[in-house]
């Protein structure tokens, strides 16, 4: 079997992603001016390239839950999201 290297994501990179759950505010400057967002969080240099490719196989390929890479890639909610979630929600968010 083949070693594969897993780069584990950074404290900022885990930090956006989590915020980036359900906070729509930030969920909007991101898909809106992502390069500002990114510049928030302390990110290495491989994890900015993937959020800013938005390619779920870049993000995966951080370490990163399949699912979640997509959602985060797309704008779409997350597999932490509940029908309850949605108040203010953008509508291109529900997915």
């Amino acid at each position: 079997m083949k070693n594969i290297a897993i780069n584990p994501l950074s404290l900022g990179m885990s930090r956006l992603i989590y915020n980036l759950q359900g906070n729509w505010n930030l969920i909007e400057r991101f898909l809106n001016t992502p390069e500002g967002v990114i510049k928030e969080y302390d990110l290495k240099e491989d994890e900015k390239r993937a959020l800013l490719a938005r390619d779920p196989q870049q993000l995966s390929k951080l370490d990163l839950d399949k699912q979640l890479a997509v959602a985060t890639a797309s704008g779409a909610h997350s597999k932490t999201c509940s029908a309850n979630c949605g108040g203010g929600a953008p509508k291109q968010m529900h997915g």
